[in-house]
């Protein structure tokens, strides 16, 4: 089982993507194979080497040098910030302006990035899923709706342009966008993983809404820009801000 659940990480890392529903939220464990040789016969070994060493060589470029380790928390994590902000800075870039971004919890698959070289493979393994970057147009009362479940899992990664309270009894209060609060009368736009937008995370809520899709896998997003500010010299520095109070 370990070796065909080895030699299916290296199909993942070296087949073409599809355009298909994507998983993007499990409970599981990681089994480090390239760390347990002794547990891998020598024939496996041999098999497997060749494809392992292509492998590294892709997943240990480094893109860019981290300051401060980058957590998994709620109801704010500066790994979540990072990523969010990520995702609406990519999409009021790209033209397909947003009130905010969001990321679901369950879809970052490490709890710390820490400080030093953030590599390839550190990317893949914050995000391991094919999740496509879309965005939602809701009315208010869904947005409503939304923030409520994610107070009800006691938060979830947003970017800048969102804040609210979780109340006691766990509902979403106080919802600004954009700093200004919530207005009934008018829609929002906002960037989601496909996942979600399917109704995956209990978001069952959006399942037959309409969206935009960006043509980009959110796993790209990261790596691109984070290539990018690397190479043009910068270090990441994500400071933790209070969104959800």
């Amino acid at each position: 089982m370990r070796h065909l659940i080895f030699l299916s990480l290296l199909l993942l890392f070296s087949c073409k993507t599809q355009n298909v529903n994507h998983l993007a939220d499990i409970d599981g464990t990681y089994l480090y194979l390239n760390k347990e040789e002794k547990e891998i016969d020598a024939d496996m070994e041999a098999m497997i080497a060749p494809y392992r060493k292509e492998l590294s060589k892709k997943m240990d470029v480094v893109l860019i040098q981290n300051k401060k380790a980058l957590k998994k928390g709620k109801p704010n994590c500066t790994m979540g910030m990072w990523i969010a902000d990520l995702l609406f800075d990519y999409l009021n870039e790209s033209g397909l302006n947003v009130d905010f971004a969001v990321q679901n919890y369950g879809g970052l698959r490490v709890n710390e990035v820490g400080v030093g070289a953030i590599t390839v493979g550190n990317i893949f393994e914050v995000m391991p899923f094919e999740n496509m970057l879309v965005v939602l147009e809701t009315d208010a009362e869904m947005l409503q709706t939304f923030c409520d479940h994610l107070a009800a899992g006691g938060g979830w990664p947003v970017s800048k342009g969102i804040r609210f309270s979780i109340d006691k009894d766990g509902k979403a209060t106080d919802i600004e966008i954009g700093g200004e609060a919530l207005d009934m009368t008018r829609k929002y736009r906002f960037g989601v993983p496909d996942y979600i937008a399917n109704g995956g995370s209990d978001c069952a809520f959006f399942k037959g809404l309409d969206h935009e899709n960006s043509g980009k896998l959110i796993r790209e997003i990261i790596l691109e820009d984070t290539r990018m500010r690397g190479e043009a010299g910068e270090v990441l520095n994500i400071e933790l801000e209070k969104r959800i109070k």
